[in-house]
């Protein structure tokens, strides 16, 4: 993405809220909710970085409760939609983010729609540092969001993210 670095990120899916948790509609940890929850003033309040060298990280699911427990997609922008807000908040306030977990299903509608947020990525890549994708690695075998090879065979996220990997064009 744009000389930044994207990778992936192995982490287990049972480390997710549920729907139906109160924080779980739009997760606390980002996009709309870091800015309506008030965490964006505290922080620009709080955080002294004068040098400019951190990143708040942020997770991105394309579900309804932002929690990567489905493979549904909310709309082909909803990656966009959700990150608008936080996108906005780091420019006027000079803070950089990370997209620390980046979950899409196999499916056309889950691809649509990461491509549409690793090309919000670039176009704001003056805030956002990067992303991983969640996940890789030889556990995640059947795991909804898994871009492990199979049998040496790249899944079809790979397509998107490498084309937006550092020096990919």
């Amino acid at each position: 993405m744009g000389g930044r670095r994207t990778g992936r990120r192995q982490r287990h899916p049972r480390h997710r809220s549920e729907p139906g948790d109160p924080d779980s509609r739009h997760g606390l940890d980002g996009r709309a909710a870091w800015v309506d929850s008030g965490n964006a003033s505290i922080v620009a309040a709080n955080v002294n970085d004068p040098g400019h060298n951190m990143a708040f990280e942020v997770h991105l699911y394309f579900d309804d409760y932002n929690k990567g427990v489905s493979t549904q997609v909310d709309s082909p922008t909803i990656g966009p939609d959700r990150m608008a807000a936080i996108t906005q908040w780091a420019q006027s306030t000079g803070n950089r983010l990370f997209l620390g977990e980046l979950g899409a299903a196999q499916d056309p509608a889950s691809l649509t729609a990461l491509g549409n947020t690793l090309n919000f990525l670039d176009q704001h890549a003056n805030v956002w540092q990067g992303a991983t994708a969640l996940t890789g690695g030889a556990w995640s075998g059947g795991y909804m969001f898994s871009v492990e090879p199979v049998n040496g065979v790249d899944k079809p996220q790979m397509a998107f993210l490498t084309a937006h990997a550092p020096g990919a064009g």
